[in-house]
């Protein structure tokens, strides 16, 4: 038997076609099978509910896993994946042994197949099973078991010499499978860098003068040097004056906001590429002092009135 099975919606899934297809098969509850499922994507759902389907069907001695290694990094986790398949281990419990591997061969482990080999007795000939090769992934929409599916081409057969050469085809990707044990310290440094991020803030380094920042800069021209030089009144408005330039700092310093000590840096922060980390134990001490200082609140307070737009607009009108 074989044929060709498209896949439109799930009324004519992709897992229907395939679990009928080993209702065909003879012998099933008196002799062992094994379930072979290779994937580039996976969806750990959906191949719980293809094994209970099998299971439902014949007399399942084994489940087989095998997939695509990035898939292990594809919006999770390895750890992640490796607890998903711990799950599966244990939904197959203790009458079917659960084996998995991921795959890399170089390129992108693209196939996408599923096939029950029926054996004689454990260890014996291969007696028949059913193969499925197609485009459709081991996920919801793949094997049509989603609301929205995918449109998949399968082609099933159950001809011993398809099956035959399922097995070759299996055994030689087998040769290229992965271990995922530096996958997972991989993971763990990245997870452990990032929650040593997380658990800090950064600080601009800020070096500079308040005032240098706030201030209004104008250079002036030969003419306006001479202009300025003897005009008391721009000096009363709050303008500091040089030889080259005309200054104007619309926040007057009337309150010194304090400061973090030197020390504060050398202390408890580590200088990095994106500024000084501050460990968050730290910080949240600084900002509850911060918060309880009406002497900083104060000069907030006066910092915010002085640099509305409409003041610093005032600023650069008040002198023509």
């Amino acid at each position: 038997m074989m044929s060709i099975h498209l896949q439109t919606s799930n009324q004519n899934s992709v897992r229907q076609a395939f679990v009928d297809s080993v209702k065909e098969l003879t012998w099933k509850e008196n002799r062992d099978h094994h379930l072979m499922i290779l994937s580039c994507y996976v969806d750990f759902a959906a191949i719980k509910r293809l094994i209970n389907s099998i299971r439902e069907t014949v007399r399942l001695a084994e489940v087989h896993l095998a997939f695509e290694y990035f898939e292990v990094f594809r919006g999770r986790q390895p750890s992640e994946i490796l607890a998903e398949l711990r799950k599966l281990e244990r939904y197959c419990g203790i009458d079917i042994a659960f084996k998995w591997d991921v795959i890399r061969l170089g390129a992108l482990m693209h196939a996408k197949s599923y096939a029950v080999f029926q054996f004689e007795a454990a260890g014996g000939n291969l007696s028949g099973g059913v193969v499925c090769v197609g485009s459709g992934n081991a996920t919801s929409p793949g094997l049509g078991t989603a609301p929205r599916t995918n449109v998949e081409l399968s082609y099933l057969s159950r001809k011993q010499e398809d099956l035959e050469d399922f097995m070759a085809v299996w055994e030689r990707l087998m040769e290229d499978r992965r271990n995922l044990d530096a996958a997972l310290k991989r993971s763990d440094a990245y997870e452990f860098a990032y929650s040593l991020v997380a658990c800090g803030v950064f600080l601009h380094d800020w070096r500079d003068n308040l005032t240098s920042q706030i201030c209004i800069k104008y250079t002036l021209t030969p003419e306006g040097k001479k202009a300025i030089s003897v005009n008391d009144e721009l000096r009363l408005l709050g303008f500091d004056i040089d030889h080259a330039t005309i200054n104007r700092n619309p926040l007057k310093l009337n309150i010194n906001p304090r400061i973090l000590p030197p020390s504060f840096a050398r202390t408890y922060t580590v200088d990095t590429l994106l500024g000084r980390w501050c460990p968050i134990s730290i910080w949240n001490v600084v900002e509850e002092t911060v918060k309880h200082d009406q002497e900083f609140q104060d000069f907030l307070v006066c910092f915010r009135e002085a640099t509305r737009p409409a003041k610093l607009r005032g600023c650069l009108g008040t002198w023509k």
